[in-house]
């Protein structure tokens, strides 16, 4: 018995003697596997972040250097002693077509002490260069009304054109111009899904710049036709055979109803496609792509439509969805505290509904649909937690954030009030896409949107950074 308690105690410390140290070797090796990963995933993130960092100073470069040529803002500086003739407070809400300010609209003019200016979409900076600085300035306060509301502290207005170049490169200069007259003015940017937004933004043009009446027409054969029993008016007074065929709305380019989102959104796609744009391009070459696009669509030889009227001609309905070549020059010219971007979704609390959704005909169609076919249609009775925060982040944005509780309740429910009732006014089964095109819209702007998302929190650290600089007890805006 002693014999075999000596021999197993051998046995014991040979064991020990040589398996414990070689777990200690495997565990050293593991741990240092590990450490080796982590230092090697801390070096991709390193030089992932540094290669971003460069892309976005060639994209400011290359953007300065167009805002320069672009734009004579030189001459503009506000002395210091016209400081005292601004308002206190300045909202200026910027979007894009079809980007949801409706719903921006809701909330600032129910405001305490808002202004309430002569229209809510001015459209002011797209021509401000016939005014001297001095005379700039008073004509858009003017228009606010600002001058002569009393009490009124909050001077506001919004325009889903600030936030697109869809016209002139002069639109480059918008953000500069703002910060140049009115240097503590804070702006609001509000962004959508690209696809959706843009699919919106045809839709709208179809409905209510080709066709004079959406109740009379449907969507047959891939393209808007006449509503049985709809007739041409003149028809009645003896009018020839070339009476149209379709109830064009006043000014509206013959055969407009033939470029439907499908045929639009495609003819546009394949154009941008040639253009190889880049995430970080200039917007000086995101200008020049627009314009050659342009063409394929309206107004010269091979056109899809061959003349429109001015105001008439289709959108360039995928230009203003390149977030990321016209947001820096907002982050070039705002300070990042005097900036804020918000999504329409998350402001809204809707999400979109489907531009492929199975079709309807006619608008009395779509209008009812039931809420169990399509419940993202339907508002929701109270607002949701994804919506609270945006809408609080916009009072705190402009100084408001010590609202009332009763107030802050009706608050929230106005945004997705409006945008609900005005995506069910929306005919979308009388412009359908393909889940095929809009699988390619969507793989196309992917690397746009990621890039996008990068200058976002780049967007949210310089904020978070210069709050904590100018009030050291408050972090966040």
């Amino acid at each position: 018995m002693e014999l075999f308690s000596l021999r197993t105690l051998l046995s014991l410390r040979t064991l020990l003697a040589v398996v414990v140290p070689l777990a200690m070797i495997a565990a050293s090796a593991v741990l240092e596997k590990r450490h080796g990963v982590d230092a090697e995933a801390a070096d991709r993130a390193a030089s992932a972040a540094e290669a971003l960092s460069r892309r976005l100073a060639r994209q400011r470069a290359s953007n300065e250097a167009f805002v320069n040529r672009t734009c004579s803002l030189s001459s503009l500086v506000m002395a210091p002693q016209q400081a005292s003739s601004l308002p206190p407070r300045l909202v200026i809400g910027a979007g894009y077509p079809s980007s949801g300010v409706t719903a921006l609209v809701g909330v600032l003019q129910r405001l305490p002490n808002a202004c309430e200016p002569k229209r809510t979409e001015l459209n002011f900076w797209s021509g401000t260069s016939r005014y001297g600085a001095e005379q700039t300035r008073h004509t858009y306060l003017d228009r606010l009304r600002w001058r002569w509301a009393d009490p009124c502290s909050l001077a506001w207005e919004v325009s889903e054109r600030y936030g697109s170049l869809e016209g002139s490169s002069r639109r480059a200069c918008l953000p500069a111009q703002i910060r140049v007259y009115f240097p503590t003015a804070r702006v609001v940017l509000l962004v959508a899904d690209p696809v959706q937004r843009a699919w919106l933004q045809q839709t709208r043009w179809l409905l209510q710049r080709c066709a004079h009446d959406p109740a009379s027409v449907e969507f047959r054969g891939g393209a808007l036709v006449a509503r049985p029993p709809w007739k041409d008016p003149r028809a009645q007074w003896g009018g020839d055979g070339d009476s149209p065929t379709f109830p064009y709305a006043p000014y509206a380019a013959v055969g407009c109803e033939k470029l439907s989102a499908q045929v639009h959104l495609s003819s546009e796609l394949e154009c941008y496609r040639g253009c190889a744009l880049r995430p970080n391009a200039s917007a000086e070459l995101l200008l020049r792509c627009g314009s050659l696009c342009a063409r394929r669509i309206d107004g010269h030889k091979g056109a899809l439509l061959r003349s429109c009227s001015p105001g008439m001609c289709p959108p360039r309905a995928l230009q203003p969805s390149h977030y990321s070549l016209t947001l820096p020059l907002w982050l070039a010219s705002i300070p990042c505290r005097q900036l804020l971007i918000l999504e329409r979704s998350a402001f809204t609390g809707l999400k979109w509904f489907s531009p492929g959704l199975p079709p309807r005909r006619t608008i009395g169609e779509a209008l009812q649909t039931t809420a169990q076919e399509q419940p993202r249609l339907r508002a929701p009775t109270t607002a949701n937690s994804g919506q609270r925060e945006p809408l609080k982040a916009l009072l705190r944005f402009v100084g408001l954030q010590g609202i009332n509780a009763t107030a802050l309740d009706k608050l929230r429910r106005l945004p997705t009030a409006g945008a609900a009732l005005d995506e069910r006014d929306m005919p979308f089964a009388l412009n359908p896409l393909t889940p095929q095109l809009r699988s390619s819209l969507e793989a196309y702007f992917s690397p746009f949107q990621l890039h996008f998302r990068h200058m976002i929190k780049a967007h949210k650290r310089c904020v978070r950074d210069a709050s904590a600089a100018h009030d050291p007890q408050r972090t966040t805006l």
